[in-house]
This record gives C-alpha cells, sequence and structure tokens, in this order.
C-alpha cells in the first residue's frame, strides 16, 4: 500500500482505481502501518539477498582460489618464517656481529617477525584450514591478538627505520658513530619505539571488539566504528608506511652516497701510495695491513652490512605497498557478488605478500651480505664435521 500527494488537495490514499481523502488521525496510522511494513519487508530481503550473496560468494572460483591461498601458503610460510628467523638470530649473535648496533637491530627485527606470523598469519590460517578463530572465545582475545599483531608490525617498520638510521650514521658520520651507535642507545630505542607504538594503538582495546554478523548467525571480529573504519587507515597508511618510506629513501640515499664516495675515497688512496700499500693516513692502516687488491675487512664489512639492509628496505617497500593500498581503498569499496569474491582474492594476495615480508630475511642476509654468509658458514661447519663423521 503506498502513499500519493496531489496539490492542492490535502492528503490522500491510493488504491487500485480510485484515491480517498484521509482525516489526519487517520493519515497519521496509515503513514506509521506503511513505514512498519516497508521495514519489514526491507529486512527480509536483505537478509535473503545476504544468504543468497554469501552463498554464491563461496561458490565463485576467486574465492576458492583465495581459501586455497590461505590453507596451503600459511603453512609454508610460518615453517618458511620460523627457520630462517631463527637462523638468522642465531647468525646475528655470534661474537665477531654481537656487539654491532646494527646486528642488535636485525636481531630484534627477526624476534618481532616470528611474533607477527603466529600471532597474524597463524591466526589467519587456523580460521580458514580448521575453522577455529582464538579472537572469537572472547572479547579480550579478539582485543588482545589485534593489539598484538598491530603493534608487532608497526615495531617492525619503525625497527627497520631505526636499523637504517643507524646505518647511515656510521656509513656518513664515522668520526661520530662511537658516540651514537652505541648498543645501550640501540636498546633505549628499541624500547622507546615498542612504548610509542603500544600507546599507538590502545584504542584498539574499546574500538574493537565481537559483534554479530548481518544475518546473527555467528561473531565476529571486528572494527564497530567510523574512527577505526575509515579514519585510522589513513593514520596507520601515514605513520606505518608514508613516513617510514620516506625516511628510509632519505637515508638509504645518503648511505648510497657515503659508501660511493667511501670507495673512492679508498681507491684514490691506494693508487696514490708507492707499492699499492694503503695509505698512512687512513684510519685503520696500523690494525689492517695490506693485502694486495683487497680492501681492509672492516671495510668488506662496512658494505656487507650496507648491502644486506638496502635489499632488506628495497623488500619492505615492495612486499608493503600492496596492503596499505587496500586498507585505505576497502572501506570505500561498494562490492557486487562477483566483486566481492574478487575482493577475498586480493585480501589474501596482500596478506601474503604482506607476511612474506616477515619471513625471507635470511635469504636477503646470504644474497647481500658476506659477513653474513661467512658467519653462517662458521656456524654449520661443526655440524656438517660432526655429520660427516
Amino acid at each position: 500500500m503506498l502513499l500519493c500527494y496531489r496539490a492542492p488537495r490535502p492528503d490522500w490514499r491510493c488504491s487500485i482505481g480510485a484515491c480517498v481523502e484521509l482525516d489526519a488521525p487517520e493519515k497519521e496510522m496509515e503513514i506509521y502501518l506503511n513505514a512498519t511494513m516497508y521495514k519489514n519487508i526491507t529486512d527480509i530481503t536483505m537478509a535473503n539477498g545476504s544468504n543468497q550473496s554469501e552463498s554464491d560468494i563461496e561458490a565463485d572460483p576467486l574465492f576458492r582460489i583465495s581459501t586455497l591461498i590461505w590453507v596451503y601458503t600459511s603453512p609454508i610460510l610460518l615453517l618458511t618464517g620460523t627457520v630462517t628467523n631463527t637462523l638468522s638470530i642465531c647468525v646475528l649473535q655470534r661474537k665477531a656481529l654481537t656487539k654491532q648496533t646494527t646486528t642488535f637491530y636485525l636481531t630484534v627485527l627477526s624476534f618481532i617477525h616470528l611474533f607477527v606470523l603466529y600471532f597474524g598469519l597463524g591466526t589467519a590460517w587456523l580460521k580458514r584450514a580448521f575453522d577455529f578463530d582464538i579472537r572469537l572465545q572472547s572479547d579480550c582475545l579478539c582485543q588482545f591478538v589485534t593489539f598484538v599483531v598491530n603493534v608487532f608490525l608497526n615495531m617492525s617498520v619503525w625497527t627497520l627505520v631505526a636499523v637504517t638510521i643507524d646505518r647511515c650514521i656510521i656509513v656518513c658520520l664515522p668520526h661520530h658513530s662511537q658516540t651514537l651507535c652505541r648498543l645501550k642507545y640501540a636498546k633505549c630505542t628499541v624500547a622507546a619505539i615498542f612504548a610509542s607504538v603500544a600507546l599507538a594503538n590502545i584504542h584498539i582495546f574499546w574500538g574493537v571488539s565481537l559483534s554479530k554478523t548481518s544475518d546473527s548467525s555467528q561473531k565476529e571480529c571486528t572494527h564497530g566504528n567510523y574512527f577505526n573504519e575509515f579514519v585510522f587507515p589513513w593514520i596507520s597508511l601515514t605513520v606505518g608506511f608514508l613516513l617510514p618510506f620516506t625516511t628510509m629513501v632519505i637515508t638509504n640515499s645518503f648511505i648510497v652516497r657515503g659508501v660511493y664516495a667511501s670507495q673512492k675515497r679508498l681507491a684514490y688512496q691506494y693508487s696514490t701510495t708507492s707499492g699499492g700499500s694503503w695509505n698512512k693516513l687512513s684510519a685503520n692502516s696500523d690494525r689492517y695491513p695490506p693485502h694486495g687488491n683487497r680492501s681492509p675487512p672492516h671495510r668488506d664489512k662496512l658494505s656487507s652490512l650496507t648491502t644486506m639492509l638496502l635489499a632488506r628496505n628495497a623488500t619492505f617497500l615492495i612486499l608493503t605497498l600492496p596492503i596499505m593500498i587496500f586498507l585505505i581503498v576497502e572501506p570505500y569499496y561498494v562490492s557486487e557478488d562477483q566483486d566481492s569474491a574478487a575482493l577475498y582474492l586480493t585480501w589474501a594476495i596482500v596478506n601474503i605478500c604482506d607476511y612474506s615480508d616477515h619471513a625471507i630475511n635470511f635469504f636477503l642476509y646470504c644474497l647481500a651480505g658476506s659477513t653474513f654468509r661467512k658467519e653462517l658458514r662458521n656456524m654449520l661447519r661443526p655440524v656438517t664435521r660432526h655429520t660427516a663423521r
């Protein structure tokens, strides 16, 4: 039943074939009944449409592909990340490397990667593979797991920024590095980063909670306010990507420039000395005697760690950018049935890219760091000898 309005007559009720004039009390009752009926019909229609839409999405090949990605790629990354990060920690904590601030930061970064993989990717894998979500057990677990994942994700980014700045000081300001780049300062920096990101994510404890889905058939751990859905992603993009990205680009440019200038200066000193010996003005000429055309050991180690760090920064920028773009675009994305399935697939891909960044550090260190490879061989040599026997 519908209401129609015909100016300048007062009020009319339309039926099939005729319109009947209404009195004021009858008009108000008719409006209320029509509004109630429309709301009930709309709710039923939306519920039926939602159920049909969900079944259509689950039957879509794109949705099945996204499920396969979560179910089979996640355990591979978990196993790989566990082994590689553990090996990285063991190598970086060897006596030859443990006194350097850069290796301290990279060790902390490896521990952070393990937390991210277990709490983030592990939770997602259990949900997709075994239909068990630890966050749904209580509001406290929902908030705690979300808080831990966000804190360690942000902490990994800013720890990488800290080690980049540390390496920039060592390369560009070598005379001040002994004063500025100390282990106690590095430990204070890590503690400050943890406190800052924990405070920045404290809103999770009142912005994230368990809530029922649209059809009230199950629970979900989700953010339930405008700030967490539309405002915080922009803050996360700025603090979690744009600022670190800008800082790393600037510091890496200084690092590359400093390494190039240093190598050029050493080559000039070598070419201008008789017999190809190192210039006595070199700060380390007494500690490191000439080795033909080889550069001093401390310079090899410096170049190796710098190359490792540059490779790590480049990988972070490539693998993290997709998920940051997705988190910004997704709240404003109105999806149809097929688009929703594509959305699930996109979400799976960008997450796997992001979690891959926390599992491949060891391979980057081996490829780009000659010092890391040397220490790894020294660490594994007793094991190989024992196995050979």
